[in-house]
């Protein structure tokens, strides 16, 4: 009984974070769930095709993420992995590889989207997907 129970909990707190609803679980609450959050994972050759698929240089590429070019070119090498803030938004952007171009001045939409605008609906749209295909990787229902 108590295993169906967690079982049904488990999955309505999956469905409510699916459906972007906030719950305030700490991480001790959600590992008793059986939730892990995955560690992001992404290849080098990942890290490339992403870059390639924005259109950009290792340089610009550097730039738009906040790193040097050097650690672009040990990312791409697979001589370096990036961890962090940095791996997530390496997954992020795999998903939608145009994710920072609001970041080039002069592109037209840098800092104009206010809230409820397509791009901010777009980034929205691209969290919940990224956190949709990390459940999924953690063998959880998405």
């Amino acid at each position: 009984m108590e295993s169906r129970i967690k079982r049904e909990a488990r999955e309505t707190v999956l469905d409510l974070i699916r459906i972007g609803i906030k719950v305030n679980l700490t991480a001790r609450e959600l590992t008793r769930l059986g939730i892990e959050i995955q560690a992001p994972t992404i290849t080098a050759e990942q890290i490339a095709d992403t870059r390639s698929k924005s259109g950009v240089s290792q340089e610009v590429f550097a730039r738009l993420l906040g790193v040097t070019k050097s650690i672009v070119s040990q990312w791409e090498r697979g001589e370096r992995t990036p961890g962090g803030a940095a791996a997530v938004l390496l997954e992020t952007m795999r998903r939608d590889p145009t994710l920072l171009s609001y970041r080039f001045a002069g592109s037209g939409t840098e800092r104009k989207a206010a809230p409820g605008t397509a791009r901010v609906a777009k980034a929205k749209t691209a969290r919940k997907t990224a956190r949709s295909k990390t459940l999924k990787a953690a063998g959880q229902p998405a």
